[in-house]
């Protein structure tokens, strides 16, 4: 398991973000792993000098990034690959659209192939149905997120859900 944090343009270009994000995971007992810290695309696009000098930082202690809401923005192409990320997120806009013919799902499969190219983990955001998890495996995606599997959760919600599942101490 891991956790992981959305994480503001903002809040990723103050000068502090590396030694708050190490403090807090540090503090939590968290092993730097097992944190991934989610950018959308947009924001690695504001000064890609200095966000590719912080991503390359982040990523030396071990923690893991993944591109949010892929598909949504102006990105080229080019940027994504001298980005050092592990993860590329497809955006629900793209995954509510994949059972609706093969148009639908064109677009998640051209991001898979290119996450896949780029050995990225690829994740599909805001899956709803049984049948998008079909067709997001069969178009080769293996992880996703939404609210088929669960809700968002509060901390209390999560401990009893983990119990429940039997995965009390998954995290340590």
């Amino acid at each position: 398991f891991a956790l992981t944090v959305n994480v503001s343009s903002r809040e990723f270009m103050d000068p502090s973000f590396v030694d708050t994000m190490k403090s807090a995971y540090l503090s939590a007992g968290l092993p730097p792993e097992r944190l991934v810290i989610e950018i959308t695309e947009s924001s690695i696009l504001v000064n890609t000098d200095a966000t590719i000098k912080k991503l390359n930082e982040v990523r030396s202690l071990g923690v893991k990034l993944a591109v949010d809401d892929f598909g949504t923005g102006y990105s080229s192409l080019s940027y994504l690959n001298r980005f050092p990320m592990n993860i590329l997120k497809i955006d629900r806009s793209f995954v509510e659209k994949v059972d609706d013919g093969e148009g639908g799902a064109a677009m998640a499969k051209a991001v898979i192939s290119m996450s896949d190219t780029l050995k990225l983990t690829t994740i599909a955001e805001g899956i709803e149905s049984y049948s998008q998890i079909e067709t997001l495996r069969e178009l080769g995606c293996s992880w996703g997120q939404g609210f088929y599997f669960s809700k968002p959760l509060t901390v209390d919600e999560m401990e009893k859900y983990l119990e429940e599942c039997g995965l009390v101490g998954a995290f340590a």
